[in-house]
């Protein structure tokens, strides 16, 4: 059984983190398709960060003194051994591209485009919210050993099939799934 506590927890999670993520995710699509860059930077990094702070939070580590370096909260995340994170080198370097370039909103430094951040925040994004629900609480829930459910969906998350195509992981709820299922 899980606590109320631990509903309320990830209640706010979700509410103040992971729903916000999506939010910043949309509005980082609409700034690249309307020619905003820095713009999209910006809202490229907040999503990725926050989901970043969400998935900590889920597994009880800390998210405090992050402020907005991803490539410092993605060492962390990988630091959950039992998680098992695995993302593409692609994702990781998109992650440090964002960590350099996506602070840069007062323009106190150049930045450069390629042309492919859209297609590549997708991919970073998806990936990442794979991991965005708190998998230990539903083992308890279920009354499965923690580590038994870790295992299934770390062998699903790694599947080439899911890697392929990341945007069709869908958490049980969460603004980007309303809004999606919306059109």
């Amino acid at each position: 059984m899980v606590s109320r506590a631990t509903l309320v927890r990830n209640s706010l999670i979700q509410e103040c983190l992971l729903d916000m993520a999506d939010r910043d995710y949309l509005a980082a699509r609409i700034c690249w398709r309307t020619r905003l860059p820095e713009q999209f930077l910006w809202s490229a990094l907040q999503c990725v960060e926050k989901s970043l702070k969400t998935i900590l939070l889920l597994n009880d580590k800390s998210a405090r003194r992050l402020l907005h370096d991803v490539e410092k909260a993605l060492a962390r995340v990988d630091a959950i051994a039992d998680l098992q994170f695995n993302v593409q080198r692609e994702v990781r370097e998109f992650i440090g591209y964002l960590n350099r370039f996506g602070q840069n909103r007062y323009l106190e430094r150049g930045f450069y485009m390629r042309g492919m951040e859209l297609m590549t925040l997708d991919k970073t994004y998806w990936y990442l919210r794979r991991y965005c629900w708190n998998i230990r609480a539903h083992a308890r829930a279920a009354k499965m050993p923690e580590g038994e459910l870790l295992t299934s969906y770390t062998k699903h998350f790694r599947d080439p099939n899911h890697l392929d195509r990341p945007m069709r992981f869908h958490l049980f709820t969460g603004y980007l799934e309303n809004t999606l299922a919306a059109y």
